[in-house]
C-alpha cells in the first residue's frame, strides 16, 4: 500500500515561493519517500514527544518528515536550508 502524502502549511507557502525547477526537486524527493521513506532518511531527529523524525536532503534543503506508519502517511514537517 502506498503512503499517503499530508504537507504543513508553512511548507506549501514556502513551496509557491520557490522557483519551478526546485519545486520540482521537491515534489520528486517528496514522491521518492511516498515509495521507500527509509531510503532517503539520511538522518533522524527526535520531536517534543519522543517521535522519530526523518530528514532527507535534496539539493539545498533539508526536508524533516514524519513515516507515520499507524496511518500509512508521510508527514512534511519543514524544509529548511541544508545544514541548518
Amino acid at each position: 500500500m502506498k503512503y499517503r502524502l499530508l504537507i504543513d502549511l508553512d511548507v506549501y507557502d514556502l513551496l509557491a515561493a520557490l522557483p519551478k525547477r526546485e519545486r520540482r526537486m521537491l515534489r520528486k524527493r517528496f514522491d521518492e519517500l511516498l515509495e521507500a521513506p527509509a531510503h532517503w532518511t539520511q538522518f533522524e531527529e527526535r520531536d517534543a514527544v519522543g517521535r522519530s523524525i526523518g530528514v532527507t536532503i535534496c539539493g539545498r534543503f533539508a526536508v524533516r518528515f514524519w513515516d507515520d506508519l499507524a496511518d500509512h502517511q508521510i508527514k512534511i514537517l519543514g524544509i529548511v536550508p541544508a545544514g541548518h
